[in-house]
């Protein structure tokens, strides 16, 4: 759960997620450069090495980041 802002991950292996709830500026970006813009809600996937990137909650307060097979922290 992410609430009011955003964060910045990045994926040490392959992983399928979901982002939901709060309208926020999300995208992913790939280490050549490439930047891909999400829409809230939308299902994607990274690659490692790939980063993830939120900015803060723009409509709503709260969005939901779930992570295929769960975290492990």
């Amino acid at each position: 759960e992410l609430t009011l802002h955003g964060g910045i991950f990045e994926a040490a292996i392959p992983l399928a997620l979901a982002l939901a709830g709060a309208t926020m500026s999300a995208r992913v970006e790939r280490p050549d450069g490439f930047r891909m813009p999400l829409r809230v809600p939308q299902s994607f996937s990274l690659k490692r090495g790939d980063r993830l990137t939120l900015g803060p909650a723009t409509h709503g307060a709260r969005a939901y980041l779930a992570v295929a097979g769960g975290w492990r922290t």
